[in-house]
């Protein structure tokens, strides 16, 4: 009988199996059973000669969406030491996916007090992984950019942070997209082209930096500066940040600000002097800007002053 009951067990004699967190048909011929501190791989048809062996007795999945199938098959899960990744066909052991960069966030989640989903974003090529309180409270979710292996932070106000999401795949390509079901009921997706959030306008920014000025003990300065947006971006405010160190730049105040416009702008002379610099460009309220390209030119200004 192909479609009997099979015994999956395989803990060590007299010890307990421990319970699943993840089944995942992750190929046509293997299914892969997950629990928090190890992995089983089993292969083939169960009651017709196939085979259930271990993966990993240390490494687990943490919850059943805590995971997504990568660009090149693979399989990209979130376990208790943070975010692994198992090669196609799962014979060989998970691999930690950019450990050194790895936020703490990650790491030692609490599966029962945290709803955890993954998916991949084909259109985007990067990882949305969303880490919800089951309670009111707010966290950060994240973005991970995976032609470069980054990790970049999310903020959702509460009611738009989602306890399930989904791959769509449509018939057109705009309507491709990763699903987010919201704790108010609603489904919502990320567009590329949207000026406002569900009608609410907003404002967008990004830090750059820290840009280093000169080499130890030195201090440097920006000679001339030359910035060109896109040619349909909104009108967008710069501000330059310098800091007598790279950890101090981040959070200096602004001492040379400026606007550029769509297309080539106007070469601008900063008064911009220190060991490194941020930069620091804000966009039009309810409006989308791109940025091309900023040139800029630096020299040595001297010694590194006393503070």
């Amino acid at each position: 009988d192909s479609q009997r009951a099979v015994l999956g067990t395989s803990s060590a004699a007299g010890v307990p199996g421990d319970p699943l967190t993840a089944l995942i048909a992750h190929n046509d011929d293997y299914l892969i059973m997950a629990c928090r501190n190890n992995m089983w791989r089993l292969k083939g048809d169960p009651a017709y000669g196939g085979s259930l062996g271990n993966v990993s007795q240390t490494i687990g999945i943490v919850g059943p969406k805590a995971w997504c199938s990568g660009p090149e098959g693979e399989l990209i899960f979130l376990s208790l030491d943070g975010i692994y990744i198992l090669a196609p066909g799962g014979t060989t052991d998970p691999v930690a996916l950019s450990r050194d960069r790895l936020p703490q966030e990650f790491k030692n989640l609490d599966p029962v007090s945290t709803i955890i989903s993954m998916e991949y974003d084909i259109h985007s090529r990067g990882i949305h992984v969303y880490l919800v309180s089951t309670s009111a409270n707010s966290r950060s979710h994240w973005w991970i950019d995976w032609s470069t292996k980054t990790f970049w932070p999310l903020t959702l106000q509460t009611d738009y942070e989602p306890t399930a999401t989904c791959q769509l795949q449509g018939f057109a390509i705009e309507d491709d997209g990763v699903i987010l079901g919201g704790r108010d009921g609603t489904l919502r997706r990320n567009n590329k082209l949207a000026e406002t959030d569900c009608g609410i306008a907003f404002t967008s920014s990004i830090l750059i930096g820290p840009i280093g000025l000169s080499s130890d003990m030195l201090e440097g300065s920006i000679k001339v500066m030359n910035a060109v947006m896109a040619i349909s971006s909104a009108d967008v405010t710069w501000a330059l940040q310098p800091g007598s160190t790279f950890e101090s730049c981040l959070t200096a105040s602004s001492q040379d600000t400026g606007t550029w416009v769509a297309g080539q702008n106007d070469s601008e002379y900063p008064a911009c002097r220190g060991q490194a610099y941020a930069m620091l460009i804000t966009g039009t309220s309810g409006r989308k800007w791109a940025m091309e390209q900023v040139t800029t030119v630096v020299k040595q200004a001297g010694r590194k002053r006393k503070l």
